[in-house]
């Protein structure tokens, strides 16, 4: 609970989590195994089936009975696969707000107990609340400027309703950033509704926009960067699965060994365990953001 600027936010976070990252490597990595395993299941069959339907649909034109039923069946999956993603990631990051937690209490991150990690059930029922909260939150608003980004293009015309959409994308975006520290208040104390907590916090956020931005922005940017380092390969093989499949519209042979499927599955899960501590170090800037936020308003009122 410090008064910092965004350069030392941003430091601070990042610095604990190397220090402490054998630590959170220990009491995280079966939720990362987890997480990992939904991520290649997810991926390996996106990237496999949808260029598939996508092919049906082309050749068939939208009227063949088969696609009918692989649509449905793909609507199924894909609401699985959005559970089992919403779980692992709720897992995941309470394993980071967890010891977050124990760092806000006693100042130090101690390494688990027993060799297979360990999980707080209550931080992990609060996180699993915070991520459907903002869920509904974020789906609430994209639908509220979507509905408002149509009607401006029906009734404005496209130029003007595509520039309205960009403004509605940046209003989003002011919108939605307090969010962050919202959740990191809602799990890191425990004890109130997550409305009484937005109403409470989300002021706050947009009184210090400018630094929540600045700390949001830098984050995205070394997410991003990491990530498109780790995920080469996966990239690559994405690529190679929609070529052939777009070779197969073409009447082409597939031209992929038949252990495709286990490959891509290897691959995804590899990738998604290493993608697992790149999310899970993006909580760090956003806890000391929110001590930051605290210190200053405390402050504040001090003056007033």
């Amino acid at each position: 609970m410090h008064s910092r600027s965004s350069r030392a936010i941003i430091s601070a976070g990042y610095r604990l989590y190397t220090a402490n990252f054998r630590k959170l490597l220990r009491r995280s990595w079966p939720m990362a195994i987890a997480y990992a395993i939904a991520t290649g299941a997810f991926v390996s069959h996106y990237v496999t089936e949808m260029p598939r339907l996508a092919v049906l649909a082309i050749a068939s034109k939208g009227n063949s009975a088969a696609l009918d039923g692989l649509i449905g069946s793909e609507s199924v999956m894909s609401l699985v696969f959005a559970l089992l993603m919403v779980l692992t990631t709720a897992l995941l990051f309470s394993t980071g707000f967890s010891a977050l937690k124990e760092h806000l209490d006693t100042n130090a991150i101690q390494p688990p107990k027993r060799w297979y990690g360990s999980i707080d059930c209550s931080v992990l029922w609060q996180t699993l609340k915070g991520l459907l909260w903002s869920g509904v939150a974020i789906c609430f608003i994209g639908i509220v400027f979507g509905m408002a980004t149509v009607w401006c293009m029906g009734y404005l015309g496209r130029i003007a309703g595509l520039t309205t959409a960009l403004l509605f994308v940046c209003i989003a975006i002011i919108v939605l950033l307090p969010l962050n520290i919202v959740l990191v208040k809602y799990v890191l104390t425990g004890k109130q509704h997550f409305v009484e907590v937005t109403r409470q916090v989300y002021p706050l956020g947009i009184r210090h926009w400018g630094l929540v931005f600045i700390v949001a922005f830098v984050v995205l940017i070394a997410t991003t960067l990491l990530m498109l380092v780790v995920q080469l390969p996966a990239n690559i093989l994405c690529l190679a699965n929609l070529q052939s499949q777009m070779g197969a519209l073409m009447e082409d042979p597939l031209g992929m060994p038949e252990y495709i499927g286990r490959l891509n599955f290897a691959v995804f899960a590899l990738m998604g365990f290493l993608q697992a501590y790149i999310h899970l170090s993006t909580l760090f800037p956003f806890y000391y953001l929110y001590g930051s936020i605290e210190q200053q308003e405390k402050e504040r009122k001090e003056m007033k």
